[in-house]
């Protein structure tokens, strides 16, 4: 006789395993189609329009005059927001299925990138978080100069 809290173990495994199967089928199914996930890109759009910003931002100044302490805080901020947005991009980048036709190569890079994405999920996230984190400070030394 199994007692009732081994049962209940069970069952919290079983729908764990089934959990992480209806995930990786998700996932195999639009990088298939799509040849990248949804989320990889809405965060790739977002990273492309800070990029954009972030490059205005770090332009040179048009006029001779030297930048403000103000000024020089918000560029640095700009310049960290760069990098960590390239850092990120490279990441998703390797996510992306590049074969096109519907054959054998095919269905092994999708396999082999849905395999990457999971293990990636964690440095994608952490990234992703510092990322939010650095676009905030930019916001709020924008409002500050702006004050």
């Amino acid at each position: 006789m199994i007692d009732p809290i081994t049962a209940f173990a069970l069952a919290a495994n079983i729908v764990q395993f089934i959990e992480v199967g209806y995930k990786a089928t998700n996932l195999l199914h639009q990088l298939w189609t799509e040849s990248k996930t949804d989320e990889n890109l809405e965060v790739e759009t977002a990273i492309k329009d800070l990029q954009d910003v972030c490059t205005k931002l770090t332009s040179p100044p048009q006029s001779s005059a030297s930048l403000s302490e103000d000024d020089t805080k918000l560029r640095t901020i700009a310049q960290s927001c760069q990098k960590l947005s390239t850092e990120l991009e490279g990441v998703l980048k390797k996510l992306v299925v590049t074969s096109k036709a519907h054959d054998f190569k095919r269905r092994v890079e999708v396999m082999q990138k849905a395999l990457r994405s999971m293990l990636e999920a964690k440095k994608i996230t952490d990234l992703t978080q510092r990322l939010a984190t650095m676009r905030e400070q930019l916001a709020i030394r924008m409002m500050y100069i702006l004050t």
